[in-house]
């Protein structure tokens, strides 16, 4: 199983990340472009190595400043430890605030046989390659920022190199090529704002402006294109001569929007994720360990996504059973989006690392949703959606029965009193 923490930046994720690597004592694979090159320590808040020290870890001081890392490379070096681990039987930990990364590591995510080629844009000439790759992608615009020179370079290699980069996001929902669990820890934006401010203060007190200047005498072809929050601020003044008087909010401002897309980011980007204060996350997730019985359950199970047809309590037990049998991911089909955080929160009373897709009519219009592994059979007294009903027949989504799924024969009001309710209760959607 691979435990995904998210947050944005200054969340907590990398102290949640190593907590749960030294109780467990699983490897660590740091999703973080910035964390991977050597010296750029104070800017990246990578964790240090008395931090580290006895966990094994990845792409944390791997690569030489102006030696650059792709998202491509990343992928193929990730995967690569995903797949020894999955053949050694271990579970691991993926954590960091690139979360393109993230979804390129663990998600179907293509890039052309050879990457793409890199070439820089010249100053005052974004708008001629904005043209090219609007030939190439017209859709491009859609999902890329057009007046950022490093997005554009980017999709327009990929474009030439037959790979539409809108195509590759509309593909972005889809179902994980590894077990997975994807937390996100559950944050306020006014505390974040805090911690940003705070983390940058201590940042710049730590030698931000000495280690920034360092770095741009290592490499100073590369540092110009470095894109690291903070490095960059501190770069583009000192290299146009300019004062460094006022740069702490500056660089405050800009991880501020950065926190804010990041959040975005992860609504639109990640289908299923489990939403967790801080400090529930280290403990439940030694739990689900303790109770998957380590890495030694079925990948068969852990890689199931079933169809819930209908948002009813009568489902839950069955969800609950799914879950001991090591289900970690459903999806269920509701018309009514006002009873999604009670059910949500039923189910996790039992089941608290089940990620649960919910989606309606508009998702199926729409045919972004995963492929469902199976649907759960219909308890007695729920009645289903004509919609559901006609999507599961389309494509071609099987029906288990209850002793396929070894799931409890009770009828509805007698999983209803399973879990404690005086009375059988359908939400109907």
């Amino acid at each position: 199983m691979v435990y995904v923490i998210l947050g944005e930046t200054a969340s907590g994720k990398t102290d949640c990340a190593l907590a749960i690597c030294r109780a467990l004592n699983l490897p660590l694979i740091s999703a973080d472009a910035y964390a991977v090159y050597r010296g750029f320590d104070i800017g990246s808040a990578k964790p240090t190595p008395a931090e580290l020290e006895g966990i094994e870890h990845y792409f944390i001081d791997e690569q030489d400043f102006g030696q650059e890392i792709s998202a491509f490379e990343f992928q193929r070096r990730g995967r690569a430890l995903l797949d020894r681990f999955a053949k050694e039987g271990r579970d691991c930990v993926v954590a960091g605030g690139t979360f393109l990364y993230v979804r390129t590591l663990l998600f179907p995510y293509e890039f052309p046989d050879d990457e793409y080629e890199h070439f820089d844009i010249p100053p005052g000439e974004l708008q001629t390659f904005v043209a090219q790759l609007l030939k190439y992608d017209p859709e491009a615009g859609r999902v890329v920022d057009l007046k950022n020179p490093r997005r554009v370079e980017r999709a327009l290699a990929l474009a030439r190199a037959g790979v539409a980069r809108s195509k590759l996001v509309d593909r972005f929902v889809n179902n994980p090529l590894y077990p997975a669990i994807f937390i996100r820890l559950e944050t306020d934006p006014d505390e974040v704002r805090a911690r940003i401010a705070a983390r940058v203060r201590k940042m710049m007190e730590a030698g931000l402006v000495g280690e920034t200047q360092r770095l741009m005498a290592q490499a100073p072809d590369y540092a110009p294109h470095f894109r690291g929050i903070g490095f960059r601020e501190i770069c583009h003044r000192l290299l146009n001569e300019q004062s460094l008087e006022g740069i702490e909010e500056e660089i405050v401002i800009d991880t501020r929007q950065y926190a804010r897309r990041q959040r975005t980011f992860m609504r639109h980007q990640f289908p299923y994720t489990v939403v967790l204060p801080r400090e529930k996350v280290v403990p439940l997730v030694v739990e689900d360990v303790r109770m998957r019985g380590g890495a030694q359950m079925a990948n068969d199970m852990q890689m199931d996504l079933p169809l819930v047809p209908q948002m009813a309590m009568e489902f839950t037990p069955w969800i609950d059973q799914l879950y001991r049998s090591g289900v970690r991911q459903i999806g269920i089909f509701t018309l009514d989006r006002g009873m999604v955080e009670d059910f949500v929160r039923a189910v996790h009373q039992h089941s608290p690392l089940m990620q649960i897709l919910i989606f309606d009519d508009l998702e199926i219009k729409k045919g972004k949703l995963p492929v469902f592994s199976y649907a759960l059979p219909t308890p007695e007294g729920v009645r289903l959606d004509p919609i559901i009903v006609d999507y599961i027949k389309q494509n071609n989504i099987a029906t288990k029965s209850v002793e396929e799924l070894h799931l409890p024969p009770q009828g509805a009001s007698e999983m209803a009193a399973l879990k404690g309710e005086k009375e059988a209760k359908s939400w109907k959607v």
